[in-house]
């Protein structure tokens, strides 16, 4: 990769040339906290209690300069708290932004995430929970398993290759290349239009891990996360026409699937896309996207592959204080590569949320899902397929 290394540094001194630094540094901190608690009625619910709760914890911590030539320069990590009490980081990049765009450097999402899909960006179906994120419904529905008297409980809403190639299903965003080292570019924005991409060496090592393994694959496995190689192209119009501002947003990504010392394994290259709208008009917020991730991962030497994809429409109404929304979500996956059909959840949404503060919100949002698996039915376990409802409060500080 001479041709890459040549490259970034050809792009670090196109955004450097001339700067002289300022004196000091500003640190910035902002972030989120939420807490959420949750009650699920659901079909298949042997050995499950119906309430829980759960919260999360992420602070950003961006150390910034500006040269004297406007070179904006310094680097930005963000700490989370994640599930079992550990601590550990999803972004952690420096960055140079100038005339001529914005360019990242280290563990971070794509373009497709990171730029089309957040804030003046947003093309795709308007976030409207208190820490302006998308559904996350699914942290409360265990995946499906077999209970002790041999019956299926849970749901068949995660695990498997629609889990490996993103967070969801459903989930409205590229994120075959993960949250790894990568370069990311952004075009400054002219005439509405704002264009990027990104390079990823391999998906499966960040911040300071080297992984130098070809095979990085699990032998006779049903999918692979592996992905090495991977480049993302992509472009977002943002415009305002009078009162409507429209928004629309498109990626492709693509890569070389990690493969396995065993010669029968054949894991499909990552091919994925993703387009998404969203029109705004006073207080009135309407998206939807589809994303197609076809067999990326998945490992051809199993007879019951098939193609991955999600699409999802939403609404959202501001009125003063208050947020009111509307969604639907829907996923379908190969489920188990060994088992004939697919894997499809849709669920239906209505939420709402209420400014108590800057920075202080509260919300209220019932989903009732859908879950239909490829898992066999017999007499002892029943079917395994699932329905339900989740109603989750939730309260979030943004600082």
């Amino acid at each position: 990769m001479h041709a890459l290394s040549a490259l970034t540094a050809s792009c670090l001194l196109a955004f450097t040339s001339a700067a002289h630094a300022q004196k000091k540094f500003d640190v910035i901190l902002s972030g989120n906290i939420w807490y959420e608690h949750g009650f699920v009625s659901q079909k298949n619910d042997t050995d499950l209690r119906s309430t829980e709760a759960r919260n999360r914890y992420r602070l950003n911590v961006m150390p910034r300069g500006v040269a004297d030539n406007g070179l904006e320069y310094g680097a930005r990590l963000r700490i989370r708290t994640v599930a079992g009490g550990v601590v550990d980081n999803d972004r952690s990049y420096l960055f140079l932004n100038g005339s001529m765009g914005e360019l990242r450097l280290g563990a971070q999402p794509g373009f497709d995430d990171e730029v089309n899909g957040l804030g003046a960006n947003a093309s795709r179906p308007p976030e409207y929970l208190p820490d302006t994120s998308f559904s996350q419904w699914t942290g409360f529905v265990p995946a499906i398993r077999t209970a002790a008297n041999g019956r299926y409980s849970g749901a068949d809403v995660v695990g498997g290759i629609g889990s490996t190639m993103t967070i969801a299903l459903f989930w409205p965003a590229l994120e075959g290349m993960g949250l790894t080292d990568k370069l990311l570019y952004k075009s400054p924005r002219v005439a509405g239009f704002q264009v990027g991409g990104s390079y990823t060496p391999r998906t499966d090592s960040y911040n300071t891990d080297v992984n130098r393994v070809k095979r990085a694959s699990t032998p006779a496995a049903q999918f692979t996360g592996s992905f090495q190689d991977v480049a993302e192209v992509g472009a977002n119009y943002v415009e305002t026409f009078n009162d409507v501002t429209v928004r629309l947003g498109a990626a492709y990504a693509y890569g070389k699937a990690s493969q396995t010392t065993d010669s029968t394994d054949r894991f499909s290259d990552l091919r994925e896309w993703h387009i998404g709208a969203q029109i705004n008009y006073g207080g009135l917020k309407v998206g939807a996207d589809y994303i197609d991730h076809g067999k990326s991962g998945q490992n051809l030497r199993y007879a019951y592959t098939a193609r991955f994809s999600a699409w999802d429409v939403g609404a959202t109404y501001d009125l003063g204080p208050y947020r009111f929304a509307l969604s639907y979500m829907e996923g379908t996956d190969p489920g188990s590569s060994t088992l004939p059909g697919n894997r499809k959840v849709s669920a239906y949404e209505a939420g709402t949320l209420y400014r108590v503060a800057p920075g202080l919100a509260v919300g209220l949002r019932y989903t009732h899902y859908i879950a239909r698996s490829d898992r066999t039915v017999t007499a002892a376990s029943g079917s395994p397929n699932d329905r339900g409802n989740v109603v989750l409060s939730h309260v979030a500080v943004n600082f």
